[in-house]
């Protein structure tokens, strides 16, 4: 658990340095996805582990996986100023950016 643990730190530590780093918009919508299933991958992994012979690893599997497709569904990235809104109200579309005012390019 302690390497699971150690991969998890590390992707999180990367992902902070390389969209912070990184100012390209483009480099950030493209990769924003790719970036959040990385991350999610290691915290997947500890339910299958854990609970591999029998199929209750199910659980937790699913709930995750619900969990990233809400996040990959409600995230919002802003063409003009480059960053990332989370849109907090699940069934109301955010059609702004919050920050510099916007129209979101669906």
């Amino acid at each position: 658990m302690y390497v699971i643990g150690g991969i998890f730190i590390f992707l999180i530590v990367a992902n902070f340095l390389v969209f912070s780093i990184k100012k390209e918009k483009e480099f950030k919508k493209k990769y924003m996805p790719f970036a959040g299933i990385l991350l999610m991958t290691p915290i997947v992994a500890v339910p299958i582990l854990q609970f591999w012979p029998s199929p209750i690893f199910l659980i937790p599997v699913l709930g995750f996986g619900v969990v990233a497709f809400l996040n990959l569904k409600l995230t919002k990235f802003c063409d003009q100023c480059g960053k990332f809104r989370y849109n907090r109200q699940v069934f109301e579309k955010m059609n702004f950016c919050s920050v510099c005012g916007e129209k979101f390019g669906d």
